[in-house]
């Protein structure tokens, strides 16, 4: 299980395990795509506006997380 991060001044180049500019992702699409999260994990998305289509590219079987604002 690892815990992931969006932000609209991150880079979905970045790895996602971290909270700042340099670590977090960009997109709640890279967060929730087929590239992103794994069942089981957990993914913040800092406050901001997101302005994309989201599809969900995972098969989850175990609790996983989407916490929206997590200040």
């Amino acid at each position: 299980m690892a815990t992931y991060y969006v932000r609209t001044d991150g880079n979905d180049g970045n790895t996602g395990l971290g909270a700042t500019t340099g670590t977090a992702w960009k997109t709640i699409q890279k967060a929730l795509g087929a590239t992103g999260i794994a069942s089981g994990d957990t993914v913040y998305i800092a406050p901001g506006v997101y302005t994309e289509a989201v599809t969900i590219g995972g098969t989850y079987s175990a609790p996983t997380y989407v916490i929206g604002n997590p200040t």
